[in-house]
């Protein structure tokens, strides 16, 4: 039996509690902000009752979305390798449903979230932000076993774009390596940008190099944890290789040291990401509208532009099929013309 109880807050706001009781076992209660929703829960807890399905105990009703990332949190830190880009995302749900209990953060909520997200977010930033959840979501469900389903499984994705292809002219390249050789602030900036326009590297692979990772007299870099998980040899010429020769004259003995340790601000004890130094160097060289993964962008399309095959330059970037360095197939059309070309010109060079 289910019964439906109005409760009154010290501030006047009005809850309504749902109770059904279990003959031979403990209340099942749950409070709702609103009474219909109290309604609806009662109707289908007595539903599976009466069916004779599994119910979570009342204390699984109780858990809240913070005490679940209070445990998801740190056990995400050691399986994945984006944990900061993941736990703002997490964080920002947190905010929206904090102090809620996990049965009551239903889809339309989530939903209802996510277009306050798409306020200040792109749909493709939105469906990074559901994915978390849903992976959130699917953790507690399965791990933990505090609630039964999984409520962003029945939200649709949002439509998104080809993806942003935003790189470097040849004067913002000039001015941009300028400004990072000039800045005094972090002096590893400058390697690090020539190594990305070079290598195509991302910056966490860069920034989690150690001088173990550098090989063969600095021509050539190992990558042993990417993204995609497979270990993977980034070549090392030209003004990279000079710089990151520069930059090892102050190395530490140790192998295992970082090369490019985090670096604190002279002036106070502040530590400045990567980021932040770098959106400054854009700054100084007068270039917008970039950030710093466009300078993957960069690399890959100079090497399509320079005649390297789709197939390589997956190869040097590190993605496992071909979907994504599609969008750099029509900055090869010029060599491919000049290849086709040869070849006319080699067997039909006769023919009028």
């Amino acid at each position: 039996m289910a019964t439906i109880e109005a409760r009154h807050s010290k501030s006047g706001a009005i809850s309504y509690r749902a109770k059904v009781r279990r003959k031979g076992q403990p209340p099942l209660s749950h409070t709702f902000p609103r009474k219909t929703d109290a309604q609806k829960w009662a109707t289908r807890i007595e539903s599976e009752v009466f069916s004779g399905k599994a119910i979570p105990n009342a204390k699984n009703q109780q858990y809240t979305i913070d005490e679940a990332l209070d445990i998801y949190i740190p056990d995400l830190s050691r399986s994945i390798k984006d944990v900061d880009t993941r736990a703002p995302q997490l964080f920002y749900w947190q905010n929206k449903f904090s102090g809620l209990p996990l049965i009551s953060i239903t889809a339309p909520k989530i939903r209802y979230a996510r277009q306050e997200l798409l306020k200040t977010r792109s749909n493709a930033t939105a469906n990074r932000y559901l994915a978390a959840l849903s992976a959130f979501f699917t953790f507690v469900c399965n791990e933990l076993e505090w609630i039964e389903n999984n409520p962003c499984q029945k939200i649709r994705r949002l439509s998104e774009s080809r993806g942003r292809c935003r790189i470097l002219s040849d004067y913002e390249r000039t001015a941009l390596i300028r400004a990072a050789q000039k800045y005094q602030q972090c002096p590893a900036l400058y390697p690090i940008i020539l190594i990305a326009i070079t290598t195509g590297m991302r910056k966490s692979e860069i920034l989690r190099l150690r001088w173990e990772d550098i090989k063969a007299k600095y021509s050539k870099i190992i990558i042993k944890d990417s993204k995609n998980g497979e270990m993977r040899s980034v070549p090392l010429v030209g003004p990279a290789q000079n710089a990151l020769i520069q930059w090892s004259k102050v190395r530490p003995i140790d192998q295992s040291a970082m090369v490019f340790p985090p670096v604190r601000v002279v002036s106070d004890s502040t530590l400045l990401t990567i980021y932040k130094h770098f959106k400054k160097t854009l700054e100084i060289a007068q270039i917008k509208n970039f950030r710093f993964h466009d300078l993957r962008h960069t690399s890959a399309s100079y090497l399509a532009m320079s005649g390297v095959g789709l197939r390589d330059i997956s190869d040097i970037l590190g993605h496992k099929t071909l979907a994504m360095v599609q969008r750099y197939s029509h900055l090869t059309d010029d060599h491919k013309h000049q290849s086709v070309s040869k070849m006319v010109a080699q067997r039909f060079g006769g023919m009028v």
